[in-house]
């Protein structure tokens, strides 16, 4: 801003010293002109004295911006700085004993527990072939189904009575494919009982039927031991038309139970696929 201000006074400063004749500041011109009138006061005066008094103009508003912008640092160097001192302290830190580096001495491990008391048991002989006969004949089958078998043949508590293992019989949760089930799940009364509750249940969507959209669409299912209808599935629908998979999806899952299916006389799980028919005839 200050640099505009002295470009522009420098300017109108130069202006005054220009002698063309198109200058009103310069002084043939003025002299020619005021010829025949008063030179001592007025126009002519001001016209002369221009250029002087645009130089000290110039000079006063460049000491007057120059002072000013100073003043913070005229203020900053007559103002003594002052000088703040820290009181130091004494302060005696004690450091503590790092700890001890000496092995912690281990505890001396508990003694063995007692041998458990002597099972009373029968010596087992298994036969071999041998040309000497055995000084200890083998036990009979009656001993061993009610004395512990054992390496040796001793007296002593008779022990535990031994643990007989029963075969359990494991759930089977398999879910078999129609071709390898030995009976095969039905719907009460049959397929075609089958094909009157989809005919019955089952909605055309609307808008398939006004846009005359026809198909089939497959749905597979999982007829449970106790017959029930799971995770129920389409595989293949209409791409023309999705309601109809959804509405062939709602039917079947409001299915009745199945008479289950059976593998080696059991029931067990079977999936299952039938195609729904959407027809406008």
């Amino acid at each position: 801003m200050i640099i505009t201000l002295i470009i522009g006074m420098l300017i109108i400063v130069g202006l005054s010293y220009d002698k063309g004749w198109t200058n009103v500041l310069q002084a043939a011109r003025n002299n020619l002109v005021f010829e025949q009138r008063h030179t001592d006061y007025g126009a002519f005066q001001i016209r002369r004295g221009y250029g002087r008094v645009m130089g000290l103009a110039l000079l006063s508003t460049v000491l007057g911006i120059t002072l000013i912008l100073s003043i913070p640092t005229i203020i900053t160097l007559l103002t003594p700085e002052e000088v703040v001192e820290v009181p130091l302290t004494d302060k005696m830190v004690e450091l503590t004993e790092p700890p001890s580096m000496e092995e912690k001495e281990t505890p001396p491990p508990p003694p063995p527990p007692p041998p458990p008391p002597p099972v009373s048991s029968v010596r087992f002989v298994p036969p071999e072939p041998s040309e000497q006969e055995d000084e200890e004949p083998p036990p009979t089958q009656e001993e061993v189904k009610t004395e512990n078998v054992g390496t040796i043949t001793q007296e002593g508590d008779d022990g535990p009575p031994p643990i007989v293992e029963t075969p359990t019989e494991t759930e089977d949760n398999t879910v078999y494919e129609t071709a390898a089930i030995q009976e095969q799940p039905e719907f009460p009364g049959g397929v075609a009982e089958m094909y009157k509750f989809l005919q019955k249940n089952i909605n055309y969507p609307q808008m398939c039927k006004e846009n005359q959209i026809s198909g089939k669409v497959y749905v597979e299912f999982v007829v449970g031991k106790d017959g029930s209808i799971s995770e129920v599935a389409v595989k293949k629908g209409v791409n023309a038309c999705p309601a109809m998979s959804a509405e062939s999806q709602r039917v079947i899952s409001q299915m009745p139970k199945w008479n289950a299916g059976k593998q080696n006389g059991k029931p067990v799980k079977v999936r299952y696929l039938i195609p729904v028919t959407f027809n406008l005839k």
